[in-house]
């Protein structure tokens, strides 16, 4: 197993932030035993929050803002645990003063640990450019460059509506080894040829380059979950119940092709990353609560 890590940040014990990677399937399950009694602490706290209302607070601190907060929760993309209806943490966990959610605010916190060359000269790619965590980003790192996929009307690198920039992960307009630190949240489970994408990003990052990325993630898999794909004539073929995201962009959401499983560490290593590794975390002071939130990392070898 990649180490198994408790983080506790300066301060009091109850500043905590519980920082686990993972190299494979096999590595997980192997800590199966020892993270029960921690996960059964985390759901009772979690379980204990339920009945305050249909919008409620939960007091923390805000990473990104460096103090106290009240972060508001709702029951919006709400599904059940263990026969408990239950807010979906990981997206209504929201900072009022930032407006950033969990996963924005934890993304941005872990970052330094996972990544510590990521320093604020560091050249960025993310995936998105008209959200508040593309801004938290730009203003972190200046040399960020944000782009969303905005269609077939225009080719990689055109400026559309507002200035967006347009990006498709299978065809990126950017040179080879452009990028220090290449960013992706949510986006590489609609990308149909996910494994073109995964190159294209390998071949952008520079050599020792880090990409940073969450996608829905199985951690009971071993193989990843195919949901629909497109046929050799185009057409799109649903294997399950279609699934879509929201999209900022389009009102109808975005089709999810895949759930990951530990698969795709392999597909990764297959294709040239190394240190490729997932991460799980949690922690009550910061807000980041809810089961298998994780973020993974791969590196191109220097």
């Amino acid at each position: 197993m990649v180490s198994a890590l408790r983080r506790l940040l300066p301060g009091s014990k109850a500043r905590d932030l519980r920082i686990e990677r993972y190299a494979s399937y096999q590595d997980w399950r192997d800590g199966e035993a020892r993270r029960q009694s921690a996960d059964q602490r985390r759901r009772a706290y979690e379980v204990s929050l339920l009945d305050r209302g249909e919008t409620f607070d939960v007091e923390g601190e805000c990473y990104i803002c460096r103090g106290p907060r009240s972060l508001a929760v709702d029951y919006l993309y709400a599904y059940p645990v263990d026969g408990r209806q239950t807010p979906n943490w990981r997206e209504r966990l929201v900072c009022p003063t930032c407006g950033l959610n969990n996963r924005m605010r934890a993304a941005l916190h872990l970052l330094k640990t996972l990544v510590p060359s990521a320093d604020r000269d560091a050249s960025v790619y993310l995936t998105e450019q008209t959200t508040p965590l593309y801004e938290a980003f730009a203003r972190r790192f200046p040399s960020t460059v944000g782009s969303e996929f905005l269609g077939d009307a225009f080719g990689p690198g055109e400026l559309g509506p507002r200035g967006l920039r347009h990006e498709d992960l299978t065809r990126l307009s950017f040179g080879d080894q452009s990028f220090d630190l290449v960013v992706s949240f949510d986006v590489l489970e609609h990308v149909p040829a996910y494994l073109t994408a995964f190159d294209e990003i390998l071949r952008v990052l520079r050599p020792g380059g880090t990409l940073y990325f969450t996608v829905p993630f199985r951690v009971d898999r071993g193989d990843n979950l195919v949901r629909a794909r497109l046929a050799a004539d185009g057409s799109l073929e649903h294997l399950l119940e279609p699934e879509y995201h929201g999209d900022p962009l389009v009102e109808e959401g975005c089709l999810a092709f895949y759930h990951y499983g530990w698969q795709l560490l392999d597909d990764l290593r297959s294709l040239g990353f190394v240190d490729v590794a997932l991460t799980v975390y949690w922690s009550q002071w910061f807000g980041y609560l809810g089961r298998d939130q994780l973020v993974l990392t791969a590196a191109k070898p220097e």
